[in-house]
């Protein structure tokens, strides 16, 4: 440690290799540590202030490739700068073995490509259409609700109290499926996700941030405070 210094390479974090190879980028000390605080500020600014929780009781299930950049900073660097709890996921998590690490772990963070989000949606809808007529009806009651009270979110506006006792009887249940209804933030990246999924999530009161960088520019990594919700 005595001789390194805040410019030196700290590690090779690999691109996608969507527009050719995948090509090796060298990023600094200084680099993932400014990057690192600056997500961490971003993400306890705007966590909920009803839900407030202190950066050392932060949990994160790790299932993301650390040889990219959105593992590597979210599931080590937050970490070692502020010693929030990491549980790392079974080798298989892509395959299915995800959603069975989260429900054990209930993390208060989580963070996923767009693939998993639609997984996510897919797993719940099938489970929706297996409930009798009456449960679905009250179901979608209650998602309206969840829609309603994110969208007054982005206007600083308080949930309705009939919002308390959806969220209560249906959403948070919904939510405790995926191992989801500890979180207080959600976050997506990578790729693009389409609306009528980041709407669907809303139904359920899971407000997707928008969690965009560059590999070779991680310094610029920040949260899309403002979702992607249609006002």
């Amino acid at each position: 440690m005595e001789k390194s210094n805040p410019g030196n390479c700290c590690c090779l974090i690999y691109t996608s290799g969507t527009t050719g190879n995948p090509k090796g980028v060298m990023l600094s000390h200084d680099n993932l540590i400014f990057n690192g605080t600056s997500v961490s500020t971003d993400v306890i600014n705007n966590m909920p202030s009803d839900e407030m929780i202190k950066i050392e009781d932060i949990k994160i299930v790790s299932f993301l490739p650390l040889s990219h950049i959105a593992g590597l900073q979210f599931d080590v660097i937050i970490h070692i700068l502020y010693g929030s709890q990491v549980y790392f996921a079974k080798p298989d998590a892509l395959q299915g073995t995800l959603v069975e690490t989260l429900t054990w772990c209930r993390p208060t963070l989580f963070l996923a490509v767009p693939r998993i989000w639609e997984k996510f949606e897919e797993r719940l809808k099938a489970a929706a259409k297996s409930k009798p007529a009456l449960l679905q009806s009250i179901s979608n009651w209650a998602k309206g609700y969840g829609y309603e009270k994110v969208i007054n979110q982005q206007k600083g506006v308080d949930p309705s109290w009939i919002y308390g006792f959806a969220n209560f009887t249906i959403l948070k249940r919904i939510k405790q499926i995926i191992g989801l209804d500890q979180a207080v933030m959600f976050f997506y990246g990578a790729a693009p996700l389409k609306q009528t999924s980041i709407d669907y999530f809303a139904s359920l009161d899971i407000p997707l941030f928008n969690m965009y960088g560059l590999s070779e520019t991680t310094g610029s990594t920040t949260v899309n405070i403002l979702n992607d919700f249609s006002l």
